[in-house]
């Protein structure tokens, strides 16, 4: 493939954000999807918080909460991990744009909490 033409995204969110969005979408607590999922309240707080990733223990069971498939998680924790391979904190304290908070109220949030609640 001709590397001028090779798509590299310049930032991927991190998994704990979609995870976040999801639960913003549905109203939903992280101790609610703590019951909805069988995790562990301390497994849901680290995931939510960036402290851990997810895992082929994890992904599962947000599948069975939001009805989202377990590949679909892994790999969104595989990007993640891949594209910030080696990625330095910055001496500001500053976050990467790849590590910030992201709000869509747009189209894509309605589908999101459509697909983890269908009619």
């Amino acid at each position: 493939m001709n590397d001028a033409l090779k798509y590299e995204p310049r930032d991927v969110l991190p998994p704990k954000e979609m995870i976040l969005d999801y639960l913003d979408s549905l109203a939903w607590s992280r101790h609610g999807l703590a019951q909805k999922t069988g995790l562990p309240a301390k497994t849901i707080s680290a995931l939510c918080s960036g402290k851990t990733g997810i895992t082929t223990k994890t992904a599962p069971a947000l599948e069975s909460a939001f009805g989202r498939p377990a590949h679909f998680w892994l790999n969104l924790q595989r990007r993640f991990d891949e594209t910030n391979a080696g990625k330095a904190p910055r001496a500001n304290g500053s976050t990467p744009a790849s590590t910030r908070r992201w709000r869509d109220t747009g189209p894509q949030t309605r589908l999101l909490c459509q697909a983890a609640n269908p009619c």
